[in-house]
């Protein structure tokens, strides 16, 4: 396996100054190293890049020759970025089992940053990655931890954060990569071992009165989970926690958002996947604001902007919102690509 660099190479002959600064400025917000390339320059060939991002004129439906070069000659194998020139029929595409993203105008910075911050994540494989990424260790007092996990059909993150010393800690989120996605927002006093037999029961061939039956044996009823099936088309809910909110975003659905805690009775239920797809597990409102209505209240506008721009755009609204005002808090996220 190759080893790539966090290193975004851009074509600069495709864009103009202002796209290529909010792209800078885009990498900087997400850590990552950025080398421009123009067709009278070169790039090191022992520095392997982790993406290349160039501008796509509206009209063109073929890839440039610059952009093949680097990424199947050059870099073989290498993830691609296009920002667009014209509207898509959503505001990012995923194809090529995805290695081509692609994004539609306005190429915000936040925008670009959350495409860019889920190209970077890992990628599970059998050698570096377990099955199951498991539970996040426990955050200092004040502080937060997260992880972030890709595969070509989804994109997950876990997060947690530790309030003030002697406050009830938030519960823990726990990640499952094996055979489609399986988030689980656990509860106090669980072990292990029971998360990982939940998440095993869910991805069995099971019918729903009977895994429903299964999974309230096994998981504690303050504990929910969300499951993404491994071709990415069906969600599978349990969840009989309705104090908690669990969200799903889409700008292919009616209603945008909704709450699915709300809606969610104590079995097991399925929803059809759709690409776009974003979905957020909370342990409370208390990251958006105080009081038991942040609970079940829409999100505020800049959320709903957040959203818009993918899972890793509303990751980093609360590591925002967080790391300004620590309290107890825990989520999972995922988006479908």
């Amino acid at each position: 396996m190759i080893e790539r660099a966090r290193m975004a190479v851009v074509v600069g002959d495709t864009m103009d100054s202002g796209t290529l600064q909010s792209l800078g400025d885009a990498c900087a917000r997400v850590g990552a190293e950025i080398q421009v390339w123009k067709a009278a320059g070169s790039v090191e060939h022992e520095t392997w890049p982790a993406l290349v991002i160039a501008a796509l004129a509206a009209g063109v439906r073929q890839l440039p020759e610059p952009i093949i070069e680097l990424a199947d000659r050059r870099f073989p194998g290498t993830q691609v970025l296009l920002v667009c020139d014209e509207p898509l029929v959503r505001p990012t595409l995923t194809l090529q089992r995805g290695r081509l993203t692609l994004i539609e105008p306005p190429a915000t910075v936040e925008r670009m940053a959350s495409r860019i911050r889920l190209l970077l994540a890992t990628e599970p494989d059998d050698v570096r990655t377990p099955p199951n990424a498991g539970r996040l260790a426990p955050p200092d007092a004040g502080a937060f931890v997260s992880q972030e996990f890709r595969r070509a059909a989804w994109w997950a993150a876990q997060l947690a954060c530790g309030g003030a010393p002697g406050d009830l800690q938030a519960p823990r989120p726990w990640l499952g990569l094996d055979r489609g996605m399986t988030a689980v927002l656990t509860a106090a006093g669980m072990e292990e071992g029971q998360v990982e037999s939940a998440a095993d029961l869910v991805r069995r061939d099971l019918a729903a009165e009977e895994l429903s039956a299964a999974l309230e044996r096994t998981l504690d009823p303050h504990a929910g989970l969300v499951h993404l099936t491994e071709d990415g088309r069906s969600w599978l809910i349990y969840w009989p926690c309705p104090w908690r909110p669990l969200w799903l975003f889409s700008t292919q659905r009616l209603p945008r958002w909704s709450n699915l805690a709300l809606s969610a009775n104590t079995g097991v239920w399925r929803l059809p996947a759709v690409a776009g797809d974003v979905v957020a597990a909370l342990s409370s409102g208390t990251a958006l604001g105080d009081g038991p209505a942040a609970a079940t209240a829409p999100p505020p506008t800049a959320v709903s902007t957040a959203m818009l721009d993918g899972g890793p755009a509303l990751l980093a609204f609360f590591e925002a919102r967080l790391a300004s005002a620590p309290r107890p808090f825990s989520c999972l996220l995922a988006e479908v690509r």
